[in-house]
């Protein structure tokens, strides 16, 4: 027993579990700082009421506490009491941090009032459907959680009258994206039909239009060409009308029963094609892509770890927020009780493999021109550094319109991020280009 208290793993990972709690809110976190610090002043002697611990904490956090009043504090401290943080003394109204070891865990006087004096506290995580993410199940292979690559917000978006087109590349994971949509669709009580790049859409599309209710069709073309995609987006917006039309329209003097949705998957570089085109050639559909996770997303992800701003960046960082990526980063911390360090070094290692390197250029859909482009960019950089559009057409002699265009299929791709400083390329993908070329 002595041996393993005395580990300085099993004191790390007992440390973590208690940061946690802590970080499940910032509130919590700024009330556990305050306490543990004047612990610390009084020597484990003193206890606090709610009053007072309102006044410190609003003043190392004013937005977080400028509009609770000592109740709503109190409720706080109660369940900080259930948590194991504190203990309630006296008549019950006054708190004091449970145990010595609970400070000690936290770190020391210094490291608790740079982390209360320069923390970038955030307030409690509402319900936002643009960032929100259904959970789809275990994968039958490796049993991770998967969670939809599209957001709720996208799903019902998606799910209005009218044709949506998605591009997407293998890294999207597109056959997630259908199963999101159709769950999605299912959960509201509306029929699912399927289109594959193999079928016959015209008939399709006239098989589906008998249906008097409503319904979505998910059809699956990628692999079609630029111009084939474009006739068959065209047919689709024939067949469910325009996508911003959503209203009952007359068709041939008769009113059409229920409302026609349809959710095309294709290929990226044809979606941009075609969402490119002059208008008047450009479909009356609805265009969007999915997006990684990023460091504001992952406050949607509710079993998440990695709870302060500073982890969920560190996770970003390692994972470039490519799903498959964070979902094990998360699974070994949460199904394998793994620090996050060490979760974010197998992650890391992971990543470096030959094989998941090349997997990741090829599913990512960059062509050998790409990467030699990419390869002469980031072998003037560091990785996550972000430049101007300017230093990108000098490392790489293209002319300013090449560079834009090229800049441009980059981010239809979604290996692009937005950074201080200008526009960077993804962790991940930065690291694969310099495996590729003999440098990672």
């Amino acid at each position: 027993m002595q041996a393993v208290a005395a580990s300085e793993i099993v004191r790390r990972r007992l440390a973590e579990r208690l940061r946690f709690t802590i970080n499940l809110e910032d509130r919590y976190r700024v009330l556990t700082l305050v306490v543990a610090l004047r612990s610390l002043e009084d020597g484990y002697r003193g206890d606090y009421t709610a009053k007072q611990l309102l006044l410190w904490a609003s003043e190392a956090w004013p937005q977080g506490f400028e509009e609770l009043g000592v109740k709503r504090v109190e409720i706080y401290l109660t369940e900080m009491v259930g948590l194991g943080l504190l203990v309630q003394l006296g008549d019950r109204s006054r708190f004091a941090v449970r145990s010595p070891n609970v400070v000690n865990m936290l770190g020391t006087r210094e490291e608790l009032e740079l982390e209360l004096r320069e923390t970038e506290f955030s307030l409690p995580y509402d319900y936002n459907p643009r960032a929100a993410r259904r959970l789809l199940g275990r994968d039958s292979r490796n049993h991770l959680q998967r969670y939809s690559p599209l957001t709720e917000g996208q799903l019902h978006e998606a799910a209005q009258p009218g044709v949506t087109v998605i591009g997407a590349t293998e890294l999207h994971r597109p056959l997630l994206i259908l199963k999101a949509a159709s769950a999605f669709a299912e959960a509201r009580g509306v029929e699912v039909r399927r289109c594959e790049v193999r079928d016959d859409l015209r008939v399709v599309l006239k098989d589906a239009s008998r249906v008097r209710k409503n319904y979505v069709l998910l059809a699956d073309l990628r692999g079609l060409g630029v111009d084939e995609l474009a006739i068959a987006v065209r047919n689709c917006v024939e067949h469910a009308g325009p996508a911003a039309d959503k209203i009952v329209r007359q068709e041939e003097g008769r009113k059409r029963s229920g409302n026609r949705s349809v959710l095309v998957i294709a290929d990226v570089e044809a979606v941009g094609a075609l969402q490119g085109a002059r208008d008047g050639e450009r479909p009356s559909a609805r265009f969007f892509q999915p997006e990684r996770w990023t460091v504001d997303a992952l406050r949607a992800w509710p079993e998440c770890p990695f709870v302060s701003r500073s982890e969920r960046t560190r996770l970003v960082e390692a994972t470039g927020g490519w799903p498959q990526w964070v979902e094990l980063a998360i699974a070994e911390v949460v199904v394998k009780g793994a620090t996050l360090d060490s979760a974010l070094g197998s992650v890391r290692r992971a990543i470096s493999k030959p094989s998941n390197v090349d997997a990741h250029l090829a599913q990512s859909a960059l062509a050998e021109r790409d990467l030699e482009l990419l390869d002469m960019w980031s072998s003037y950089l560091e990785e996550g550094q972000g430049v101007p559009l300017d230093d990108v057409e000098a490392a790489t002699g293209l002319p300013v319109q090449e560079t834009e265009i090229w800049l441009g299929r980059l981010d239809q791709l979604g290996v692009l991020d937005s950074v201080d400083g200008g526009i960077a390329v993804d962790p991940v993908t930065f690291r694969a280009v310099r495996a590729r070329f003999g440098e990672g």
